[in-house]
């Protein structure tokens, strides 16, 4: 695994636990829950488009 697929993993999972909290604390339909949704999303399309599936 490359060091890039490395750093995508754990952004995408530090991005999908912080999603969790979002959710919890703030609702679904808060401005920054809504923005960490949409970062959780390119980080993911980004870890399948380059072939590695980094994010899980």
């Amino acid at each position: 695994m490359s060091k890039i697929s490395k750093r995508r993993r754990a952004d995408g999972t530090a991005t999908a636990d912080l999603l969790e909290d979002r959710i919890r604390i703030l609702g679904p339909d808060h401005p920054d829950t809504l923005t960490t949704q949409n970062n959780l999303a390119h980080w993911r399309t980004a870890a399948e488009s380059d072939g590695t599936g980094a994010v899980g």
